[in-house]
């Protein structure tokens, strides 16, 4: 992490790794591969996306979202609301301990693959499943309702355990602690892909006009198609634009939030 204070251990790997590449490096001097084309070539090109991404960083640092950008936002896309999806959750969850089917619920709401299936989520044991989740579904009594709403990484949930049973294949052993168990959970789930990702949606967006417009007003003209004929260089591929934040837990065409 940046400013973090590196270890014994990694400023002694990293030591002996530029001992040995300023070695290498000497060598190749030694060597004359410093004044080939396809030094040159390869000179140029790592030149280029050094100063290609480090542009990058500094627009990413400069383009800093308002509180103003992200109201009209908010305003625009109320699913990327954080409130308005936690208290849609909320009336979720009051519908259920009011009577309301979980499941049928479940179906007409739910934001990934257990639509369909009244929310049932697969067998699950301890360390598979996000930490809160995890610590609400295990302290719950088979077919107990959570009395509050759980709020993952990925979105809200109103969650039932509907099973529990020992591990399934767990070795046997003499020790009288209690045995690992497996949990079976459905829930009514509410996605916060979007708020949580809005932000960088935005930082995108301005990232890509400021690129579209240094293209309009600095013309590069270049073939589509064209052989490098350097003696010596290794094809080279061109870096692609970075893709933003994604979810594992969203449908395709999400439903609409009550």
């Amino acid at each position: 992490a940046e400013n973090e204070e590196a270890t014994e251990e990694q400023k002694e790997l990293v030591a002996l790794q530029w001992a040995e590449l300023r070695i290498r490096a000497q060598k190749g001097r030694e060597a004359g591969l410093d004044q080939t084309p396809a030094f040159k070539a390869q000179l140029k090109f790592s030149l280029a996306n050094i100063l290609a991404n480090l542009y990058t960083e500094l627009l990413d640092k400069k383009f800093v979202i308002s509180d103003e950008e992200k109201r009209k936002y908010l305003a625009d896309h109320p699913e990327a609301d954080i409130e308005k999806l936690r208290d849609a959750a909320q009336q979720l969850l009051d519908q259920v301990k009011a009577g309301a089917s979980f499941e049928q619920l479940a179906d007409q709401y739910n934001m990934d693959g257990t639509r369909g299936y009244g929310g049932q989520l697969d067998w699950l044991s301890k360390g598979q499943l996000d930490p809160e989740f995890e610590k609400v579904a295990f302290a719950l009594q088979k077919g107990e309702l959570a009395p509050q709403l759980v709020r993952s990484k990925y979105g809200f949930h109103v969650l039932r355990l509907d099973d529990r049973r020992p591990l399934q294949g767990q070795p046997a052993t003499a020790e009288k602690s209690a045995p690992a168990e497996e949990i079976r959970t459905r829930h009514i789930f509410i996605s916060t892909q979007e708020p949580d990702s809005f932000e960088t949606k935005l930082k995108e967006e301005k990232l890509k006009r400021a690129f579209e417009d240094a293209t309009l007003n600095f013309p590069v003209n270049a073939p589509r198609d064209f052989t490098v004929k350097v003696e010596g260089l290794a094809p080279f591929r061109a870096p692609r634009p970075g893709g933003g934040a994604g979810g594992m837990m969203r449908s395709d065409n999400p439903p609409q939030i009550p």
